[in-house]
């Protein structure tokens, strides 16, 4: 049974193509070599997108869990996961409570690529706080001020001074690395990160 369709289930309802998912796999190089370089036995994607970041690291990690609140999305991460022959197990689940969801699992990672931009400084620290709550370490990548547009409409883009800001009242140790530099299009010798690597854990 199809799930129905909904605003991020149409964004990511695009057919299934292996080169699409490489582009993807090789922009966000920093998160998933962390990840593996880190040798992880456990790890926990938080908003899964189109999947094939779960489905992807689950031919190196033992255990990878994806979640989302979006059945629709879920089921376009299943049907990734199947074609590109992943071992990720998908649920529904609030980011919001990932405690109450995962109350005696112990993750390695918990990562997320493309979320926590479209939340308010409240909802980030939630967000993290609940996944520094069940993981070791936070990956967390979100594009730059630099990226050059709002894919889905409503990502607020801004610089690792923000990120730093926004967090900060956590009390947790944040590292901010730009990645996937290119050129400004205003200034052609000008290189910017179109995207943020921030790595949250405690001290």
């Amino acid at each position: 049974m199809t799930a129905p369709a909904t605003a991020w289930g149409k964004f990511y309802d695009e057919d299934f193509s292996f080169r699409r998912i490489l582009d993807n796999i090789g922009a966000h190089g920093p998160l998933l070599g962390e990840v593996l370089d880190a040798r992880a036995q456990a790890v926990l994607e938080v908003g899964v997108g189109s999947g094939s970041m779960s489905a992807f690291l689950s031919h190196y990690v033992p255990s990878v869990i994806g979640v989302d609140n979006d059945d629709a999305v879920l089921a376009k991460a299943e049907e990734t996961n199947r074609t590109m022959q992943g071992r990720a197990t998908f649920r529904q689940a609030d980011a919001f409570a990932l405690e109450k969801v995962f109350p005696a699992t112990r993750f390695d990672f918990a990562i997320s690529q493309g979320l926590l931009e479209h939340f308010s400084d409240d909802e980030i620290r939630s967000l993290v706080a609940q996944q520094v709550a069940v993981a070791s370490t936070v990956l967390v990548s979100i594009p730059s001020y630099w990226y050059p547009q709002q894919d889905f409409g409503n990502e607020r883009l801004l610089k690792p001074e923000d990120w730093r800001r926004i967090l900060a009242p956590l009390g947790l140790r944040v590292d901010v690395e730009p990645y996937g530099f290119s050129r400004n299009r205003k200034n052609l010798f000008l290189w910017k990160p179109f995207h943020l690597l921030v790595r949250v854990r405690r001290e």
